[in-house]
């Protein structure tokens, strides 16, 4: 995944909303989003040459998402010495805790005991998010209300800017004319070329996803979602790929977070 805008409010109904499009050789294989483990439950998309995955949500309503990272050495770019372990399999080790607190250790852990090539990794349960940068040294940034953009360079983060996603509100859920309107700007703003949407010659974008992660209610017994998480996917670039709901399956992961979603870091 190489272009990535998280809209992040606590305080919001819908306390997470994320538009991404994942960039890669057309020739990586992928398979589209499904459970792909069970303890815990993990919804994701999987790259099925290295077997990790760039982007997933699990049971406890905790969600994860990473781009790849370079940099500039000697007039070339650079993405660090070569990896022992895939990027897309720290993305799974994240995706195996329970809250951000867990995450946080699991990766810095993982950074001391095998290589990785650069990365942007962004963790967000609806209360919390954090963003490690790694490019040669692990840097933490916690996400703050707003709007956060992470490309493909090493994230830093900076001052508020004008909203690109519009707001989602549970309103929207009870008109298909309004969840197609909602839809279609973020569409469009996944589509801009060449800067998010990308057609080269052996790499571009291959697919792109629209999720929306409810509060949860931590008055009651399980922290139950107080609106129902939703997720598009377009298994191609956006611009002229159609989403398809993937909302029902997401939900069925992600119905009944338990109480260690909410442990504060």
């Amino acid at each position: 995944m190489c272009t990535l805008t998280i809209k992040f409010n606590p305080r919001d109904d819908y306390s997470i909303i994320i538009a991404a499009n994942r960039d890669e050789f057309y020739t990586r294989s992928s398979s589209p989003p499904t459970i792909i483990e069970t303890d815990p439950i993990i919804f994701a998309p999987q790259d099925l040459e290295a077997g990790g995955t760039w982007f997933g949500i699990n049971e406890y309503g905790l969600a994860a998402m990473i781009t790849n990272v370079w940099t500039m050495s000697n007039g070339r770019l650079y993405q660090g010495e070569t990896s022992t372990r895939s990027r897309g399999q720290l993305t799974l080790d994240v995706l195996r805790c329970p809250n951000v607190k867990s995450a946080k250790i699991v990766v810095q852990q993982k950074i001391e005991a095998d290589i990785y090539q650069f990365f942007n990794l962004a963790v967000l349960s609806y209360k919390e998010g954090i963003v490690f940068s790694f490019a040669g040294e692990l840097k933490e940034f916690p996400l703050s209300p707003g709007e956060a953009i992470i490309l493909n360079t090493p994230y830093h983060s900076s001052p508020q800017k004008p909203d690109r996603l519009p707001q989602y509100t549970p309103e929207i859920n009870l008109s298909d004319n309004a969840i197609h309107q909602w839809l279609s700007e973020v569409q469009n703003y996944l589509s801009q070329h060449p800067d998010y949407c990308k057609h080269n010659e052996f790499y571009g974008t291959r697919s792109s996803q629209i999720v929306l992660i409810s509060k949860r209610d931590p008055s009651a017994d399980g922290h139950e979602l107080l609106f129902q998480d939703r997720m598009w996917y377009a298994d191609g670039p956006p611009c002229d790929t159609t989403f398809i709901d993937f909302s029902s399956q997401l939900q069925m992961v992600t119905a009944s977070s338990i109480s260690q979603t909410d442990e504060v870091s």
